[in-house]
């Protein structure tokens, strides 16, 4: 099934476009969207490019931000991977709600269980 998460600012009241603004997700996943969260990172409404999903600049908190938005989108990516391998029934509202509540799979390193015997 294919997914994505994007993101978006959101402005409303905020009329001057050095204000900082918050930076909300939304999930799509099986033809239909999940309601927005807020990912609790702000930043200047002229530093947001939609298209490419980041925050322009050259200052390194910047670059922080945008490694917390990537780290949003590999553990959403994580909690959807594991629930299509265990053969989970999900729609995009349970993934947010998720990983809004903290439960992301945690990576783990797959050791198959040999049984066997040498006689």
């Amino acid at each position: 099934m294919n997914h994505h998460i994007y993101f978006r600012t959101r402005s409303q009241g905020i009329s001057e476009k050095s204000q900082k603004v918050p930076i909300y997700a939304r999930i799509f996943y099986n033809d239909e969207w999940s309601t927005d969260f807020s990912t609790g990172i702000r930043t200047n409404k002229n530093k947001w490019n939609p298209q490419d999903q980041v925050i322009e600049s050259d200052l390194s908190g910047q670059n922080q931000e945008n490694i917390k938005l990537d780290l949003i989108r590999n553990d959403i990516t994580r909690i959807i991977n594991t629930w299509i391998m265990k053969g989970k029934e999900f729609v995009a509202n349970d993934v947010r709600r998720a990983y809004i509540m903290k439960e992301v799979p945690k990576p783990t390193i797959w050791k198959p269980i040999v049984n066997f015997s040498l006689k």
